[in-house]
């Protein structure tokens, strides 16, 4: 999508859609012929009792009292809404994802609108009512605003980008892994003064309210999560259970639901190792493109890394292409983006997981028909896909690096060769002009002796500069 003649226009046109859908998302997730297996959608009554202790409620208190299962920073997206006296916490706590959605659509069309396509926020504006009312109730569309407005600032303010990164991993760790990408595009110093600001204070908080002794509990509380259901390492076990294989079990722990069974250890070794690779692999890409412009790079180069987390990870929730969402959004603000062609597949991506979470859970869980774990195959198929588009598109970074490396040297000789070319010519000249007499009457023959005079020495370099086989020029003598 080209930029438009009139941007105002065109950015009205994108806050009207944007308030549609995000109403009809809403209006949607009420409706129980839609989720007729889902008590309510947008239920957050988890969110609800922890913001109601984090504001002073009595109760055991996350991080204080006991080990809490995501980063310190999630408790002020928690808090929010409990704050707001006289008001239903859902209510609280759905506002508040839509302002956040509201702010990452504004800087991609901003981003759009200097870069000169606005692709990208029109695919925000789409990707949250495919994913479906999943996408306003859990947070995640926070740290994804925070990853999107770091990347883009990386260029210009790159102690905002660090601090922005920094503010998402606080909330949700994936956005601390992007942090390596922006080191190797310049403003190291300034990126990390910003990251470390933010760790200073958010440990300054944690400690004067709560203590140290739980800040980590998060890292402990993910280790020991098993194989979830929706994690792509599970579905041969899936697979197996759909087709008569009654080893796989199906339980309820860590917040969702898991399968286990014998081929779980493996497995989970499998989406260890795959880790391992992806981080390697980003990590050669990166440096092959390190010369690359960074607002062409970094999308790319992020694109990539979290859609092999998403591949490898043994947890892979329904919230969490809103993650590969954003950032595949963040590429498309160029013309040129590399990651066009991954927009088919992450729109299908999004679909079939609103498909199975929460249109099909039940059925996923509770029985073993096929049907619900064809539609998971179907989209890691999709998440798949995504993650070859983009490791194509980053390693022609790399190659495209190169290739105007070679070409400036090409260029460079070929000047070089001109600028020899052309002292030759100039030192031929100077002889020319700065020759004597009796020197321009050499080579020539005497028509009363019919004899060739000797060559004098500025005709014979002449002569020997010329090579063998080339005649010099004989001049009739007046």
């Amino acid at each position: 999508m080209r930029l438009p003649r009139d941007p105002a226009a065109q950015l009205i046109a994108l806050v009207a859609a944007f308030a549609l859908t995000r109403f009809a998302v809403l209006v949607a997730a009420r409706a129980r012929e839609l989720y007729p297996f889902q008590d309510d959608p947008l239920d957050i009554a988890v969110f609800a009792s922890w913001g109601a202790v984090f504001a002073g409620a009595p109760g055991e208190v996350p991080l204080r009292d006991g080990p809490w299962e995501y980063p310190a920073g999630a408790a002020a997206v928690v808090v929010a809404p409990a704050l707001l006296r006289g008001a239903p916490y859902v209510l609280g706590f759905v506002g508040q994802m839509v302002l956040w959605d509201l702010a990452l659509l504004l800087v991609l069309a901003g981003l759009g609108l200097r870069r000169g396509s606005l692709a990208g926020a029109w695919l925000w504006v789409a990707a949250v009512p495919l994913l479906g009312p999943v996408a306003l109730s859990r947070f995640d569309v926070v740290p994804t605003a925070l990853a999107v407005g770091g990347l883009a600032a990386a260029g210009g303010a790159p102690v905002l980008a660090g601090a922005l990164l920094a503010s998402g991993a606080v909330i949700k760790l994936w956005p601390a892994l992007l942090l390596p990408l922006l080191l190797l595009h310049g403003g190291r110093v300034r990126v990390l003064v910003g990251a470390v600001a933010v760790g200073a204070f958010t440990l300054l908080v944690v400690g004067r309210y709560s203590g140290y002794a739980q800040l980590f509990s998060f890292l402990t509380y993910q280790r020991d999560r098993g194989l979830e259901v929706e994690s792509l390492p599970a579905l041969p076990l899936m697979l197996a259970r759909a087709y008569g294989d009654e080893r796989m079990r199906v339980g309820f722990g860590f917040g969702s639901y898991q399968v286990d069974g014998p081929w779980a250890p493996a497995m989970l070794l499998v989406g260890t190792l795959g880790l391992g690779a992806v981080l390697l692999a980003v990590a050669v890409l990166a440096w092959r493109a390190r010369r690359s412009d960074p607002g062409q790079a970094l999308p790319v180069l992020a694109v990539l890394l979290m859609a092999g987390v998403l591949v490898f990870d043994k947890v892979l929730s329904a919230q969490y292409p809103l993650w590969l969402a954003g950032l595949v959004c963040l590429s498309l603000c160029r013309p040129d983006s590399p990651l066009r062609a991954s927009v088919a597949p992450l729109a299908g991506l999004l679909v079939l997981t609103q498909l199975v979470y929460p249109l099909s859970i039940q059925t996923l869980t509770l029985t073993t028909r096929p049907g619900p774990v064809l539609l998971l195959a179907a989209r890691d198929l999709l998440l798949l896909v995504v993650l070859v588009v983009a490791a194509r598109a980053a390693w022609q970074l790399g190659s495209e690096q190169r290739v105007g490396a070679d070409e400036h040297r090409g260029e460079h000789r070929h000047r070089r060769g001109a600028g020899d070319e052309h002292e030759v010519v100039s030192a031929v000249a100077l002889g020319e002009a700065g020759q004597r007499p009796d020197d321009r009457e050499q080579h020539e023959v005497d028509p009363r002796q019919g004899q060739q005079r000797p060559a004098g020495p500025h005709e014979q370099q002449r002569q020997d500069d010329a090579g063998p086989g080339v005649e010099p020029v004989r001049r009739p003598r007046p």
